[in-house]
């Protein structure tokens, strides 16, 4: 019996965090490495360029590669060789709060009620915790996980009945309509993980959550548990192929790569009934594993080490010096002019310099409640005056007399719709820098108005690199959700993705993606009429045409 220590456990969980946080694993570079060498247009091989890039200066600078962190969360299996001393909860949570400050990682852990967040990521529950078991004796194992919130939500659940006339066909449905409704906002391309079978709907999505990671635990540990049956493995196949032909692209500004890998986990499922899950895991799969035996740890992932930076690089570098863009490139000083701002045209690029204030949810709701009371004068200067919002969720650090940005990378601007919406409309700001989408209602508020620019999500650290000096406003609301005003120099290149005159990027691309999607159907012999799943609990249960019905509403 082998008896591991909380000190230990907590020491191991500490390096794994970090590790996790800042050096990506190999596997999935050499993954973006081939989707870069593989796109033909020139917008999507330069998105992956300056994913790779972000992933380099991370390594380089020893910081959160995205600025969103997640929460949290360990896979442990034990075997019944193993005992656990003293309190095995206390070393993991011992683990985060010394990851939260040191990494450092965003304070994202809040309750879900008041809101109120600790500022160490944990309590209700946090660290998640997930125990596997096995009855051979050997090492334990431990892996640490980071997954930002952006791709989580474009998950989905819901159930298919046996009486269906083909499994396969309900299952490939269901993922391409997934993929359809999350338009790319989910920072593709990434990882896309599905839960078939099990007692119940969460042991679905778990296994979905836990399939991602099956090429990091595979190359480790030499066990595969889908490959050895060919079934499995040609229907993981036949899906990947099929969400990579829909031509979504990188960040869903099309292309060839919408997924580095399919990945699909079955349990065994009741007579009447299968929860499917889909789970998507962006670009930024962070995870690290390690082994414990005889009170010697050795971690087993291999990350991207420094002495390869140069010479990636330099690759890199090739690949956006010889790229185009489609359109016009600006520059233009904070407060823009208006006839700047009208001038603009879906695809043009633009960087900016001067003064750029974050806001999410607090703040936009705090900026309409306050327009509601005749209370404009509340509004910090920094938004009034310079007119430019970016939707970021910062980590940030406090020096001795200023504060250290260490990660300010996009959030999925989509869930601002309505608030930001009402917000120029009512003349607070007229350029919105984000992630993703934004609804119909932001594209008819910002008809004459303004813009919303599209960074490249996850890339927290380039966009970093390029803040000079950050102020602070209405802190109370929580380091992640307070008013950070970043003094910016050359911040981009950032795509305009909705323009003044009414055109929306977004829609330009899911029209062809639609088309494509159609073809898919019919070439797999799918019905895009036919709901393949009988009584759907989720959009993605509904037929095809319904789904790109429900995507052009916005």
């Amino acid at each position: 019996m082998e008896n591991i220590s909380q000190r230990l456990l907590s020491e191991v969980a500490y390096n794994l965090l970090n590790k996790a946080a800042t050096r990506y694993p190999r596997i999935y570079l050499d993954k973006l490495i081939s989707s870069l060498k593989r796109e033909e247009c020139c917008s999507s091989k330069n998105t992956v360029a300056s994913i790779i890039q972000n992933i380099l200066y991370a390594a380089e600078d020893g910081t959160s590669l995205c600025q969103d962190t997640g929460m949290p969360t360990f896979h442990i299996y034990l075997n019944p060789n193993i005992s656990i001393k003293e309190n095995l909860q206390t070393a993991f949570e011992e683990a985060a709060i010394r990851a939260t400050e040191n990494v450092p990682l965003r304070k994202n852990v809040i309750e879900p009620f008041s809101f109120f967040n600790p500022g160490n990521n944990i309590g209700w529950g946090v660290p998640l915790l997930y125990f596997h078991y096995s009855s051979d004796p050997g090492p334990m194992k431990i892996r640490a996980e980071l997954k930002g919130g952006g791709g989580e939500i474009k998950s989905s659940l819901d159930w298919i009945f046996t009486s269906t006339e083909n499994m396969e066909n309900a299952v490939l449905a269901y993922a391409i309509n997934n993929v359809l409704l999350s338009k790319g906002e989910n920072c593709i391309p990434g990882f896309i993980g599905i839960g078939v079978g099990g007692c119940y709907a969460s042991e679905a999505m778990f296994n979905a959550k836990n399939a991602v990671y099956r090429d990091l635990t595979e190359r480790t540990s030499g066990r595969h548990s889908n490959i050895s049956d060919k079934k499995i493995a040609s229907f993981e196949k036949r899906i990947f192929e099929n969400i990579n032909k829909l031509g979504l692209g990188p960040m869903g500004n099309g292309g060839k790569t919408t997924t580095l890998g399919v990945f699909l986990e079955r349990r065994g499922t009741h007579t009447a009934v299968a929860p499917v899950a889909v789970c998507h895991q962006c670009w930024a799969l962070r995870a690290s594993e390690a082994l414990i035996q005889e009170n010697k740890v050795k971690y087993i992932t291999p990350h991207l080490a420094k002495e390869e930076i140069s010479a990636l690089r330099d690759e890199v570098s090739q690949v956006l010096s010889k790229s185009e863009m489609k359109g016009n490139v600006y520059e233009f000083s904070t407060p823009i002019k208006d006839e700047d701002v009208l001038k603009l045209n879906i695809w043009d690029i633009v960087y900016l310099n001067g003064k750029i204030c974050t806001s999410r949810d607090g703040a936009h709701r705090r900026m309409v409640e306050y327009i509601k009371e005749g209370k404009r004068g509340l509004i910090p200067n920094e938004i009034l005056n310079h007119g430019v919002i970016y939707h970021c969720g910062p980590i940030i650090g406090k020096g001795k007399d200023h504060w250290i940005i260490k990660a300010a990378g996009p959030t999925t601007s989509s869930r601002f719709t309505d608030d930001a919406s009402f917000l120029v409309e009512n003349g607070i700001f007229n350029v919105m820098v984000g992630k993703g989408t934004m609804g119909k209602k932001t594209v008819n508020a910002l008809k004459g108005r303004g813009v919303y620019l599209e960074a490249v999500g996850g890339c927290a650290v380039s966009y970093k690199n390029m803040i000079t000096q950050c102020n602070e406003q209405w802190l109370d609301l929580g380091y992640p959700e307070a008013v950070w005003a970043f003094d910016v120099s050359q911040f981009g290149p950032l795509i305009v993705s909705i323009d003044s005159k009414g055109n929306s990027l977004t829609e330009n691309i899911m029209e062809k993606v639609y088309e494509n999607a159609r073809a898919i159907y019919k070439e797999e012999g799918l019905d895009p009429y036919k709901r393949y799943v009988q009584y759907p609990q989720t959009f993605a249960g509904l037929s095809l045409e319904e789904v790109i019905e429900k995507g052009k509403m916005g």
